[in-house]
C-alpha cells in the first residue's frame, strides 16, 4: 500500500483546531490529511480516504461541487460529521453531504480506534 494514500481526510476551515487529533492519527501511523478549502478538498479526495471527517463546529470549508463528490465515496469511505453536541451552524451548508454517522469533534480516541493504521490492510464495502 502506498505510504502517500490518504486514510483520514479532515475538512475543516479551521484544521488547525484538529492538531492534536491529527497528531494521536499520526502516531497511531495514520496518514491523515487536512483540507481547509474546496481546491484542497478537490485535491486530497482523490487519494482515496478511508474516512473523511466534516468539521460543523467551525465550518467545513467545502462547497457544493465537493459535497458531490463526497457523496460519490459512499460505500468506499466513512463519512463522519464532527459535532459539538449538536448539528451547529453550519449543517445548513452541507445538508446534502451523505453522513454514516456522528462524532463528538474531541472524542479523538474514538476516532483513532475506528480508523485503522497504515500498515494494516482495509476495505469498505
Amino acid at each position: 500500500m502506498s505510504r502517500s494514500r490518504c486514510r483520514v481526510l479532515l475538512l475543516s476551515a479551521a484544521p488547525e483546531a484538529y492538531s492534536s487529533m491529527l497528531d494521536v492519527l499520526h502516531a497511531r501511523g495514520i496518514t491523515a490529511k487536512a483540507a481547509c478549502s474546496p481546491q484542497d478538498a478537490s485535491r486530497l479526495i482523490h487519494h482515496h480516504p478511508t474516512t473523511v471527517l466534516v468539521d460543523l463546529v467551525h465550518g467545513a470549508g467545502v462547497d457544493e461541487a465537493t459535497i458531490e463528490t463526497i457523496n460519490r465515496l459512499r460505500g468506499r469511505a466513512l463519512v463522519l460529521a464532527l459535532h459539538a453536541g449538536g448539528l451547529g451552524e453550519f449543517y445548513e451548508k452541507i445538508s446534502d453531504l451523505n453522513v454514516d454517522g456522528f462524532c463528538r469533534y474531541d472524542d479523538w480516541k474514538a476516532i483513532a480506534e475506528a480508523t485503522p493504521s497504515d500498515d494494516m490492510s482495509f476495505a469498505l464495502h
